[in-house]
């Protein structure tokens, strides 16, 4: 079997997790201009497959025809051979036990469909079907390999694997963080920011939000905690107490924003 390296274990995670083998395609689907570059470049460094041979759409709508709410980029390699190449590669990966690789694959898998924010906690979600039961499984069978605490959070239609994280776990999304983490931009940003405010351990006062809310006129709550540094049930904390006493009101168009309440 080929060596797995970090970036094979990786790609595997995310082909998993945001594309598909089928017929003779090997795809991958996503928005991150990022993610679907480093597909590519391992693609053409670990398994020679020329960047002429793989095709790129750009695709604003679903295949029932509805805009997507951001634009799509479908990464493709159309090769019966190398389909079945990747496929018995995942076969002899996803069935054996190796601690090397556990964290690159969870991480390309949370790249795809993992999501952080200020709550200072990571979570996926998973369609409860065939495909989804057999994801979830692994997923928690490899957690659990490398140590990282998770709860499954079981409803009507998914899987929802939570890394708890805040101020009492803290250790453990900093572990989160150091063995799996993020090379989606973005998320890891958001990592590592969580990370921070669980460091700083701020609270934030009535008067800084309202002063802050006078100064930005609107702000969401993703805006207050990249501002302030202060962990989402604080800021949401410190709103409600505001909005109680009428001096902030909420929009009623999402995302939500807040502004102050001005006398009339």
């Amino acid at each position: 079997m080929r060596e797995i390296t970090p970036d094979i274990a990786w790609f595997i995670g995310i082909t998993i997790g945001d594309g598909s083998l089928s017929g003779r395609m090997v795809r991958l689907w996503n928005n991150e201009e990022f993610l679907i570059n480093k597909w590519i470049e391992v693609l053409n460094s670990r398994f020679d497959i020329p960047r002429e041979k793989i095709k790129i759409r750009r695709l604003k709508s679903n295949r029932n025809g509805f805009k997507r709410n951001k634009e799509t980029i479908e990464s493709t390699v159309n090769s019966t051979i190398f389909k079945k190449r990747i496929k018995k590669l995942f076969e002899n990966v996803l069935v054996a036990s190796n601690v090397n690789i556990s964290g690159p694959i969870l991480q390309g898998i949370f790249d795809a469909e993992g999501s952080v924010n200020g709550r200072c906690e990571v979570v996926i979600w998973q369609k409860k079907d065939r495909q989804g039961d057999l994801i979830t499984e692994f997923m928690k069978s490899r957690l659990k390999e490398i140590g990282i605490k998770f709860v499954v959070q079981n409803n009507d239609n998914f899987h929802i694997i939570l890394i708890p994280g805040g101020f009492r776990n803290h250790d453990n999304i900093r572990k989160f963080s150091e063995l799996i983490g993020f090379s989606h931009p973005k998320k890891r940003k958001w990592l590592d920011l969580d990370l921070e405010i669980l460091s700083l351990n701020r609270k934030i006062t009535e008067k800084e939000m309202i002063q802050f809310l006078e100064r930005v006129e609107s702000a969401t709550v993703n805006d207050m905690v990249v501002n302030f540094k202060v962990i989402e049930h604080r800021i949401r904390h410190c709103l409600r107490k505001l909005e109680m006493k009428n001096k902030i009101i909420k929009t009623n168009i999402w995302p939500r924003r807040f502004l102050v309440l001005r006398a009339s």
